[in-house]
């Protein structure tokens, strides 16, 4: 039977030279699968059998237990195993099993040609023709050929997924190694400052710019320090001033740096009033000033006047509290002033009227008043030092309706002892001062009822 099998179609042709056979496909297959099944379990290095399946099978399993190997190494070091190798490592051993399921067909195939050995020569015999066609087997070689390229497939993917772990793997190692080679960032210390150069009593911002410090301390030169971030500071002396800012990180690393802060004396403003007891608004005001360190001056009376003299002189136009300010600046810029209240309080020699007075209904009065009680129910002025005294007051028609002499008797609204119409009346005073300074005055008073 083996000289058969490797001469079939010699014999074929010697039996039947001069015959024609075309056995039905039925046989030929069954002929061509006994073909098939000889080849397979025959050492040749030239075809694919039994022997290179049982090798595939073999890198196969190896290759599983390769891979399954790597991949709990992969595990341990990377903490997971990527979705794409998963599906490709699965996809591997699909391959195998299906190729393997093919290979047992085949070997079902060859046991079919076994079988089918002996009826071949009777239905070839009984058909009388040389000539045999073998498109069935062709197409059961082409599935062979089929099968061992995919297995080769599966053997080339099994080795891609081997690859990919491999990389893989390789990049875990990278990356634990670029983690151990991790430095911590880098300390910088820096800030800005409002103002460098600043007179005294004037702020000072100082602001924070350094990087990954997660303390600070500064030192402002003069002695004093701050923990704060972003802290404010206020000199007062004048002086060039090293301020340092020092962080520290989360190593206990330290990093300085520092600016200089240059601080410009202020000026001093200072002035006086006189003559002290001057009578207002007799008297002209005059201011001496003795302001230091100043190059420029502003000075407001009180009475919405203004003067940028030195020394300036002013005319009042009545009495009043006045609040007298002269500010001042230095050659650096520097400001000073100096405010002086109600600065007339204490003038010896004054005299003032109001200018509205609410008569009492009930009936006339002698005209006096107490001196220092607010009353309205009597036309009188406020003095100081008036030793001689006039007053008197007329109607718009120009007729007069009081005068009094005494500075401390006023009018108390009653022309005739009858209440005088509600309306705007004329008064002037004079006299003297105990200075022997004399006063005329004059305006309008106007009577409510």
């Amino acid at each position: 039977m083996k000289d058969k099998g490797k001469n079939i179609e010699q014999l074929f042709h010697e039996s039947f030279k001069n015959f024609r056979i075309e056995p039905s496909s039925g046989v030929w297959r069954k002929i061509s699968s006994k073909l098939a099944w000889q080849n397979f379990i025959r050492f040749n290095l030239n075809c694919f059998n039994v022997y290179y399946a049982i090798g595939i099978i073999a890198l196969g399993v190896a290759s599983v237990i390769i891979l399954s190997d790597l991949s709990g190494r992969e595990i341990k070091k990377q903490g997971t195993v990527t979705k794409e190798n998963f599906i490709q490592k699965s996809g591997a051993e699909s391959k195998i099993t299906t190729d393997s399921q093919e290979v047992k067909q085949q070997n079902n195939q060859g046991k079919i040609i076994m079988e089918g050995d002996k009826k071949i020569k009777t239905q070839s015999e009984a058909v009388g023709n040389d000539e045999i066609h073998i498109t069935e087997d062709e197409k059961s070689n082409k599935k062979i050929e089929d099968a061992n390229i995919e297995i080769n497939t599966t053997r080339k993917t099994v080795h891609s997924d081997k690859n990919s772990l491999n990389k893989n793997r390789k990049t875990g190692e990278a990356i634990e190694e670029n983690r151990s080679d991790i430095q911590p960032a880098a300390l910088i210390a820096k800030f800005s400052v409002s103002r460098r150069s600043v007179c005294v009593s004037i702020p000072v911002e100082f602001t924070n710019h350094s990087e990954n410090a997660i303390t600070c301390l500064w030192h402002f030169g003069d002695g004093c320090s701050s923990i704060e971030k972003d802290p404010g500071y206020i000199y007062d002396e004048p002086g060039e001033y090293k301020v340092t800012l020092e962080i520290t990180d989360s190593r206990g690393e330290k990093a300085i740096c520092f600016e200089t802060v240059t601080v410009f004396p202020k000026p001093e403003a200072q002035f006086e009033i006189y003559p002290e007891n001057l009578v207002l608004p007799s008297d002209p005001a005059n201011f001496h000033n003795y302001s230091k360190n100043a190059v420029k001056y502003e000075w407001e009376f009180g009475d919405s006047k203004h003067s940028d003299e030195m020394e300036p002189t002013h005319f009042y136009q009545r009495f009043d509290n006045y609040d007298v300010k002269l500010k001042v600046w230095s050659d650096m810029g520097c400001v000073d002033s100096l405010v002086i209240h109600n600065a007339f309080t204490n003038s010896a020699y004054m005299i003032e009227f109001p200018n509205a007075f609410t008569p009492n209904l009930n009936g006339p009065g002698n005209g006096y008043y107490v001196t220092g009680v607010l009353n309205n129910d009597v036309f009188h002025p406020v003095y100081k030092g008036v030793i001689e005294y006039q007053l008197r007051v007329f109607n718009k028609r120009g007729q007069l309706v009081f005068e009094s002499n005494d500075v401390n008797m006023g009018w108390d609204g009653y022309y005739k002892g009858k209440l005088a119409e509600q309306n705007v009346y004329i008064w002037k005073a004079s006299g003297r001062y105990a200075n022997g300074k004399h006063f005329i005055k004059a305006g309008d008073i106007t009577l409510l009822h």
